[in-house]
């Protein structure tokens, strides 16, 4: 693992140089003063939390090395198309804590290693007692900080986020793209199964099957890991591969809503890093290119599978009904759903069918039109049997 993690390591540092050296010459990443701001703060806060993490996980092999013998049951994986609904169902089936956990953003980011939950425990403990003082501030932080973030994805350091952006600690994951805007070095995370050497995949899903291993050691290895990464729809058979009798939710939504959405996402995120998206070369077909793996590399590969083992979610059913598509997924992969669970997933379903997002954008936005995306996506179109007319407003 250290040759791997030193590798690793040398990819990172090579998008640090690309991104000093083609901010230059490219306006995607202007060597502008906020984005050297924003760069030095990013290498020397994450270069500490790099380095105490990773302390601490090579600490859980001596303190706590029984957590490698854990089997992780039935997992459940929520791919999908980016902006999809992916989060929404992720959320409401994480409310159920008794057959599910999930990674909350804090422990992705300040605790991956169980030596670390044990240490923030003690401290929770000792918060409660004092009424609570150090969560208040912790949380009032968490506020202001993610205040902006809303209308595009609600981020809080205490919701279910993407695992995924635990593989930042080996340096193998596509969140790296944001602050290091350049496609090009990320084409075998974004057409993993088929691009990344097997030696590499390999290592990076047993190094995320450890993580998740960890996280059910302290939450209660009798629970089933739920986990939601649109990033790891091109991943769909390598997550087959380590864990067998995985369960797979593919969110999908109207490729018309979809592209816009995604795309001003991705502007909005690599913005926050100071870079500026729309001035990559022939970033509509880059992104065009990419959306279409994300819509049909899952579908080959769950294709493959049982029908016991997958189901397809379409955004506008979620978004109608959430109660009633969580009811459904429940019975088919045969789950037990409390009462007060459901009266609680009920209560949410109200709350997010009254949700209305404040992100807007349109295909025009970006010189897309209708015609170029069927022409395009003529096969989701017939897969998911997708209108070819204009949908409504595109929000969310």
């Amino acid at each position: 693992m250290l040759i791997f993690l030193v590798k690793r390591f040398l990819f990172y540092n090579k998008l640090v140089f690309l991104s000093l050296t083609r901010g230059i010459h490219e306006e995607t990443v202007p060597v502008s003063l906020r984005r050297v701001i924003v760069m030095l703060v990013l290498n020397v806060g994450g270069t500490l939390v790099f380095t105490i993490n990773w302390i601490c996980i090579w600490a859980d092999d001596l303190f706590f090395p029984q957590y490698r013998n854990l089997t992780i049951k039935k997992p459940v994986f929520i791919l999908g198309v980016p902006r999809s609904g992916s989060t929404l169902l992720l959320r409401l089936m994480a409310r159920d804590e008794h057959n599910f956990t999930t990674f909350k953003l804090w422990e992705i980011l300040f605790a991956p290693s169980i030596v670390q939950r044990k240490i923030f425990g003690s401290l929770g403990n000792l918060d409660r007692k004092t009424g609570g003082l150090l969560s208040g501030f912790i949380k009032r932080i968490d506020r202001r900080f993610f205040e902006s973030s809303k209308p595009v994805h609600q981020v809080g350091l205490f919701l279910p986020e993407e695992d995924a952006l635990v593989l930042i600690w080996i340096f193998s994951t596509f969140f790296l793209f944001f602050a290091y805007p350049f496609l090009d070095q990320f084409n075998a995370y974004l057409k993993f199964d088929g691009r990344m050497p097997e030696k590499e995949k390999k290592q990076i899903m047993q190094f995320y099957q450890n993580m998740v291993q960890r996280h059910l050691y302290h939450h209660g290895p009798e629970k089933r890991f739920l986990s939601k990464n649109p990033t790891f729809s091109p991943w769909a058979g390598a997550l087959k591969q380590r864990f067998p009798d995985a369960v797979f939710l593919n969110t999908v939504r109207h490729p018309y809503q979809q592209i816009p959405s995604v795309i001003s996402l991705i502007v909005y995120l690599t913005g926050k890093f100071g870079g500026n998206f729309l001035k990559t070369k022939n970033y509509r077909d880059l992104i065009l290119d990419v959306i279409k793996v994300f819509y049909q590399h899952p579908v080959t590969q769950l294709k493959t599978m049982g029908k016991d083992g997958y189901a397809f979610i379409l955004f506008e059913d979620l978004a109608a009904d959430p109660d009633k598509i969580i009811n459904k997924v429940y019975e088919k992969f045969e789950l037990n759903l409390r009462e007060d669970v459901q009266v609680l997933l009920q209560e949410k379903s109200v709350v997010a069918k009254k949700y209305k997002s404040r992100h807007r954008y349109s295909l025009s936005q970006f010189d897309l039109t209708t015609e170029k995306i069927f022409e395009e996506y003529k096969v989701v179109f017939k897969e998911f049997n997708f209108t070819s007319e204009e949908t409504t407003e595109r929000t969310g």
